[in-house]
């Protein structure tokens, strides 16, 4: 794999996670609006019949069994119901092409992908043509197994020859003679390794933990108001129930009671539904955990102070020292610190390949219908 090669294989399964990963959200927020719009039409159509004359609210209760003939009524709740028809058939389709075309495992699959293709960036050049995978979850019973993912990256790596991560250069032999050589550069290795890939890293995952905990904050403050507003809409209505049965209302307030009733009860049956959307929304897009995950792994990438260096950054940050001062000493000097780069860019390499298959466990759950 040529270098040019490299990069469009990595930023073509970049492309491809982010296309998969965008048609599984929208396709469960675009089920859950889907839902929450069809509730709306329904109470919409009990609102329009209970604010009819006598003829239309004696049908709603049972003792009139059908509205008028040509009553301007009757179109308006044809519409409305071949509109609930087309939602519940959109549901259904959104649902059925989620789940039998895989999207969140292909979403997974190639972000996992994407993350091992990163690695060839980094370890050919130190010589290193095995990246590390990630270990199987061991106590998940739903999992997106990676295996697949595993043959194709090693088949990509098989077909790559490492003279394509080499320089050529001459041997003066009496005649020059070009020749492919892989001279790994330890200092050179550690600047990439640590100014590219960790720091890189550990901007993504703080960005996306206070994303992810923006979003879950924004869910949860709305589900709480929206609760309080159901349950202020109940107490409402039971409020004004009691004060009609027991004729304690005023003529005025009355009158307003009996012509926006209906209302009330729109309002106490489309609130729990968004409620419930929201609720739907926070545990399918895992937020919460995904903030938490990315903390984690941005503790470890360099630390858990922002101020301060840590984690595997400090470790890189250390071995550069060490590297400076062998060199300023040759007597002492090694001469070669490849193996510890090495060591370390596969460390990293591991952590990343672990993050990405842990995807396979949080994202290991179709798309479920509202």
């Amino acid at each position: 794999m040529c270098r040019s090669s490299r990069c469009t294989r990595g930023a073509r399964a970049v492309a491809l996670n982010y296309h998969y990963a965008g048609l599984y959200r929208g396709a469960y927020l675009l089920n859950y609006a889907l839902a929450i719009l069809a509730v709306t039409l329904a109470a919409l159509s009990l609102v329009l019949l209970g604010q009819q004359h006598t003829p239309q609210v004696a049908a709603v209760t049972g003792e009139e069994a059908a509205l008028p003939h040509g009553s301007p009524l009757l179109p308006v709740l044809l519409g409305l119901a071949v509109l609930k028809g087309v939602i519940v058939v959109m549901i259904a389709r959104n649902t059925h092409q989620a789940t039998h075309e895989n999207w969140n495992d292909k979403m997974v699959d190639y972000r996992y992908l994407a993350e091992r293709l990163r690695a060839l960036y980094y370890l050919p050049l130190l010589g290193s043509f095995e990246p590390p995978s990630a270990a199987p979850p061991q106590y998940a019973s739903r999992v997106v197994r990676q295996s697949a993912v595993d043959w194709l990256f090693e088949a990509i790596v098989r077909s790559v020859s490492p003279a394509a991560f080499a320089d050529r250069v001459s041997l003066a032999t009496g005649q020059p003679v070009p020749v492919p050589r892989l001279a790994p550069d330890a200092h050179a290795g550690l600047l990439r390794l640590r100014d590219h890939w960790i720091a890189a890293q550990a901007e993504y995952h703080r960005r996306l933990a206070h994303t992810m905990n923006a979003l879950h904050r924004f869910l949860d403050t709305w589900g709480r108001r929206l609760n309080i507003a159901v349950i202020s809409c109940v107490a409402v209505d039971i409020l004004l129930t009691i004060g009609e049965l027991t004729h304690t209302l005023p003529a005025p307030l009355a009158a307003f009671v009996s012509a926006n009733l209906a209302w009330l009860v729109f309002l106490a049956a489309v609130l729990p539904a968004v409620v419930a959307g929201l609720n739907a929304i926070r545990f399918q897009s895992e937020c919460r955990r995904l903030a938490d995950r990315s903390a984690v792994i941005r503790t470890i990438l360099r630390g858990r102070d922002g101020t301060t260096t840590g984690g595997r950054l400090l470790a890189v940050d250390q071995l550069l020292e060490r590297l400076a001062v062998a060199r300023a000493r040759p007597e002492v000097d090694p001469g070669s610190w490849v193996a510890e780069v090495l060591r370390q860019t596969e460390t990293v390499a591991r952590d990343m390949a672990e993050e990405v298959g842990e995807w396979s466990v949080l994202y290991a759950k179709e798309l479920p219908e509202p």
